[in-house]
């Protein structure tokens, strides 16, 4: 399974389905805006666009979405700070296990394949705005058929206005 260029929201597996985006609360700098888990009620539209290759790239509130391996996962407002280490182009991998409650993806740097992805980090406080930071880092995927791969690595995708 696939997805079709477009506008949709993403929500976390874990936890109840927490949207996924910018913070409201951002800095006015020009620094590249972090993604995190935010508040229900606070959805964030993205556009996901599917590249010839198959794979996607990501934008939020106007801006590339990246990430370098071990750090976070950002918005990057100047388009020219992408460059070096930071991925830009990314994987989708449908999670089967969870086909039943909606279109879910685990999201890969395209480069790697499978190895790095997106993590949303366990967290206590589901009250505090914005909550954790989405981050990019080695994804577990459990030796079964179809895969399993844990609720924090799995996020599900729904189109705006369908």
């Amino acid at each position: 399974m696939s997805l079709e260029t477009g506008q949709y929201y993403i929500t976390s597996a874990d936890s109840g389905g927490f949207p996924i985006g910018r913070s409201s609360r951002e800095d006015r700098s020009t620094k590249p805006k972090g993604i995190f888990r935010l508040p229900k009620g606070t959805e964030s539209v993205w556009d996901v666009e599917k590249l010839a290759n198959g794979n996607y790239t990501l934008k939020n509130g106007g801006a590339i979405v990246g990430g370098t391996a071990g750090d976070g996962v950002f918005a990057y407002v100047i388009p020219d700070q992408t460059t070096g280490t930071v991925t830009t182009e990314w994987k989708f991998i449908f999670d089967d296990r969870r086909a039943n409650e909606g279109t879910a993806f685990v999201i890969t740097e395209a480069p790697t394949g499978r190895s790095n992805g997106w993590v949303t980090p366990a967290s206590d406080d589901d009250e505090s705005y914005p909550g954790p930071q989405v981050v990019l880092r080695v994804t577990i995927r459990g030796p079964s058929q179809p895969p399993f791969y844990p609720a924090n690595e799995v996020f599900f995708f729904k189109k705006v206005n369908a």
